[in-house]
């Protein structure tokens, strides 16, 4: 056993955990219960302490993020449109494309060559084309801007989420050392410290606020993980073609 302050504990969170084990040591606590193993106040206090703090991170990113939820939602409305109006407007710009252009002759057009007429026909045509590919260059545009805001603000949420569990996960290492330290100087104070186990007792940390936030979240969670899946695999198709 040892009472030492372990690496990355603070020395006023080490001394206090040393009293605090010392003293409850002193007491006999913990008891032995017959179904419950050893009962500790300050650990069931700690557990709870932890349950109430992870309930508050992932309610306040809960709060943080709730519009940005319904953005994306949005979002992914309006990117699913504009693929379908691309998808017509570039229909109908390769059916214009590929209609056979006019090669008859004018009035007025008398006196010029054939070659010159053809010009002519090719430069109309490609007047009554620019209507087309302007479409096509707006709604590309347009979901271009969408893709990028999309990916950005699911990038946002996911770092944030990522963020949030790392620090509960933190935490939980933290409380465990100090419940270490706790149970050190418990054992090393007990009146029967020969009938307590070396190692503490398994404190189980609850993720409750992790829980419901993702039990919340769930559904519109697998809808946006695949539907950015779909945008990567759009944009590998782009550079294949």
């Amino acid at each position: 056993m040892c009472r030492g302050r372990p690496k990355g504990v603070r020395f006023v969170v080490w001394l206090k955990m040393a009293i605090i084990g010392s003293i409850d040591g002193a007491r006999g606590l913990p008891r032995a219960e017959a179904d419950a193993g050893y009962l500790s106040p300050h650990m069931a206090k700690t557990a709870y302490a932890y349950a109430e703090f992870n309930a508050r991170v992932w309610g306040d990113l809960q709060l943080e993020h709730e519009e940005t939820f319904a953005a994306l939602s949005n979002l992914m409305d309006v990117i699913t449109q504009d693929k379908l109006r691309l998808s017509t407007a570039n229909e109908r710009l390769q059916a214009a494309l590929h209609q056979e252009p006019d090669r008859t002759r004018h009035y007025g057009e008398e006196e010029i060559t054939e070659s010159e007429v053809a010009q002519r026909r090719r430069r109309e045509q490609q007047k009554r084309l620019v209507p087309y590919r302007r479409a096509v260059a707006s709604l590309e545009d347009k979901l271009a801007e969408a893709t990028e805001q999309f990916i950005a603000q699911y990038s946002e949420v996911t770092e944030a989420e990522h963020t949030t569990a790392l620090m509960c996960e933190r935490v939980q290492k933290h409380l465990g050392q100090q419940i270490s330290i706790y149970w050190n100087y418990v054992v090393w104070r007990h009146p029967k410290r020969n009938q307590l186990p070396a190692a503490p007792p398994a404190v189980t940390f609850h993720n409750i606020g992790e829980e419901i936030y993702l039990q919340h979240h769930a559904a519109v969670r697998a809808k946006m993980d695949a539907f950015r899946r779909s945008l990567h695999g759009d944009k590998k198709t782009e550079v294949t073609d």
